[in-house]
């Protein structure tokens, strides 16, 4: 890969969101920090997304390129956006969200924080995000700065709510999600865990994002376990990884063990299971609980 030409490329996957798509562009047009590229993935759109990005791009002071696939998910458009990638960092950019005018540029505060000795041990820094009337989603860190990873952040500090950061390309390179043919479900906490097994982040407490939830969204999928079913290979590594994750309670191993076998009987990789896991004694114990949930399952998906 030659060298980066940008500091940053923001990603934007959309799917029919010409409507939300103009507050994206408004907010990144008055951006502080300007050394960045906007790369749009049109994951298949039929509302004229096309003509509205080519518009920005003949205006626009940073350049923006647009690259388009059938319709295959956001996992898909996240990989395209890091192979196509121009910036030393990239940063995902719902179509639905915006930047505070400053966020480009507090990132780039947040990485130069760091110590230029202990920056190849980070893999980026997260912000916070707030809803359009100005109020933190979730809580904030406990500590500014605080240096921790990905799965620390949920299984030792509990912090809850939608955060927003950024990462460097040339390690996302090596982390691109999985892409299971028939399947479009993206989990960011698969990857995310593959991450922080190797790389640390650094957390500020600066509202970077603004966020507001559509009724079509990812974000607002009224069950999550819905999207598992309808991707089981997807939802079957997950559970499988997560068995991995360090310090895991008690509790969660179980509810681990008992989902990885759950969606794995929903993609006709039940057997496949019991030789996947890593404990065949808690496959076991966890095989009634794995049954029954998977019977109400496609006893739900039926009605």
């Amino acid at each position: 890969m030659s060298e980066p030409l940008h500091a940053f490329t923001v990603f934007t996957a959309t799917f029919n969101r010409a409507h939300t798509l103009p507050r994206v562009y408004d907010s990144l047009r008055v951006q502080t920090l300007t050394d960045f590229e906007w790369l749009v993935v049109d994951d298949g759109s039929t509302d004229g997304t096309r003509e509205l990005v080519a518009g920005w791009a003949a205006e626009a002071a940073f350049p923006i390129r647009y690259f388009r696939q059938e319709n295959s998910g956001k996992h898909v458009a996240e990989n395209v956006a890091v192979r196509e990638a121009h910036g030393r960092f990239t940063a995902t950019l719902d179509s639905d969200d915006w930047y505070a005018p400053d966020a480009l540029e507090s990132f780039l505060a947040a990485w130069e924080s760091i110590p230029a000795a202990e920056r190849d041990s980070f893999v980026g820094a997260v912000g916070l995000c707030a809803d359009p009337t100005g109020a933190v989603i979730g809580m904030p860190f406990p500590a500014d700065p605080l240096d921790t990873t990905y799965t620390d952040l949920l299984l030792r500090h509990r912090i809850t709510g939608d955060k927003a950061g950024f990462g460097r390309a040339d390690v996302a390179r090596d982390y691109r999600f999985p892409v299971i043919p028939g399947e479009t479900l993206i989990i960011e906490l698969l990857v995310y865990s593959r991450l922080a097994r190797h790389y640390r982040i650094r957390c500020v407490n600066k509202v970077v994002k603004i966020v507001e939830y559509q009724a079509a969204g990812l974000s607002a999928t009224t069950s999550r376990r819905n999207e598992f079913v309808r991707n089981p290979r997807t939802a079957t590594l997950f559970f499988r990884e997560q068995l991995d994750v360090p310090n895991l309670s008690p509790r969660a191993v179980a509810r681990a063990h008992a989902n990885h076998t759950r969606y794995a009987l929903h993609a006709g990789l039940g057997r496949q299971s019991l030789h996947d896991s890593p404990s065949k004694m808690l496959w076991a114990l966890t095989l009634p609980l794995a049954a029954a949930a998977y019977v109400r399952d496609r006893i739900r998906t039926a009605a």
